[in-house]
């Protein structure tokens, strides 16, 4: 993922990525929210190279969703987030 999208705390912000030095990206993500960053993350799981790109240049800290279902469970389960999830929640 590029610098500066929504819940890439890992990343030095300051300095991201030239784009000339990155590969070509067979995916690009346009909206680095929860939808961008999840669906980015398990198309990279699969073997996709991704891109998400993000206006914003701060996390957004405030929570987006009030519940979690039993199908983005799943989702989060897949993608060996759940445990960690359950464990701040």
């Amino acid at each position: 993922m590029h610098g500066g999208q929504r819940g890439d705390s890992v990343h030095d912000r300051s300095a991201p990525e030239p784009i000339h030095a990155m590969t070509t990206p067979s995916v690009i993500i346009v909206g680095g929210g929860p939808v961008g960053v999840m669906g980015g993350l398990l198309l990279a799981q699969r073997g996709f190279s991704v891109i998400v790109f993000e206006r914003q240049t701060q996390v957004y800290n405030l929570p987006r969703a009030i519940t979690m279902d039993d199908e983005i469970q799943r989702v989060f389960a897949g993608a060996g987030l759940l445990e960690g999830l359950q464990a701040i929640t």
